[in-house]
């Protein structure tokens, strides 16, 4: 009997201001084509360090060796990105600009409308609304939901060879 071959991971990293810690969304990315998505882990990295939060991301990265994490460094998540970008080859900078933000929703819409995101339905009630919308009550979700963006943003972006992102 042959192999099943081992899952391949996507990882979102989603700072949070004010030094309140981050979220790590680990999406296991299935082998068919066009690939489907399933959140498999999250980890809430509230009231840690930079440094802290760069350790827990490089302890998930150890874990699943994903093809690819996409970090938010347009504020806060620099200061992990500088942290971890020499020692994780799959790390991926993302850029918040307008364009960003709309790839990001429209890529998320089109997976869910075709069934290849399995998300949980109460992160996929609130994945595409904007964080403005969101009370402060679902703040860790928002923390998820920004995290599980950045994971799509960036596999759905990479060429196959998984390079750099295309524009």
């Amino acid at each position: 009997m042959p192999a099943t071959p081992r899952p391949a991971f996507v990882i979102g990293y989603n700072p949070f201001r004010y030094g309140a810690g981050g979220t790590i969304a680990v999406l296991a990315v299935s082998p068919a084509d066009p690939p489907s998505f399933r959140l498999v882990h999250e980890r809430r990295l509230d009231g840690m360090p930079w440094m802290n939060q760069a350790e827990a991301l490089r302890e998930v990265c150890a874990t699943c060796h994903p093809a690819q994490v996409g970090i938010d460094t347009t504020g806060q998540g620099w200061g992990v990105w500088e942290l971890v970008r020499e020692s994780e080859e799959a790390i991926v900078e993302i850029v918040y600009t307008e364009a960003t933000k709309r790839a990001m929703a429209d890529n998320a819409a089109t997976l869910l409308a075709a069934g290849r995101l399995d998300i949980g339905e109460e992160l996929a009630a609130v994945l595409l609304q904007e964080a403005a919308d969101l009370d402060a009550a679902l703040a860790p979700l928002n923390k998820l939901r920004m995290a599980v963006l950045h994971a799509l943003y960036v596999y759905e972006s990479l060429p196959a060879t998984h390079g750099a992102p295309t524009s």
